[in-house]
C-alpha cells in the first residue's frame, strides 16, 4: 500500500484492517453460499472471525449465549469444522 506513504501509522492500520474485513466478508459470502448458511449463521461466523466470544456475540445480536452456541454448532457442521480456530482459518484461506 504505497499510496499510504506519509499517512500516520494508526490510520494505515485502520485502513488495512478495513480492507482485510472487506476481503473476509467476500470470502465468507462464498463459504456461506456453498454451505447454505442462514443469514444469522453468517453474521455469527463474521463475529467469530473478528474474535468475539459467544457472550459478546449474544450481546451484539440480542441473543442468549445458548442460542449463539446452537447457531455456532450448526455453522461448524455446515462448513466442515469443529472449532473457532478452524472456522477462522477456513474464512482466511477460502
Amino acid at each position: 500500500m504505497q499510496f499510504l506513504y506519509g499517512v500516520p501509522v494508526e490510520a494505515r492500520r485502520r485502513i488495512r484492517n478495513h480492507f482485510m474485513k472487506i476481503q473476509s466478508k467476500k470470502k465468507l459470502d462464498r463459504i456461506a453460499s456453498a454451505a447454505g448458511l442462514t443469514d444469522r449463521e453468517k453474521q455469527i461466523a463474521m463475529l467469530i472471525y473478528e474474535g468475539k466470544t459467544n457472550d459478546e456475540i449474544g450481546e451484539e445480536l440480542f441473543l442468549s449465549t445458548n442460542t449463539v452456541k446452537v447457531h455456532t454448532s450448526n455453522l461448524y457442521k455446515k462448513i466442515g469444522v469443529n472449532n473457532r480456530i478452524a472456522a477462522i482459518k477456513k474464512i482466511r484461506e477460502e
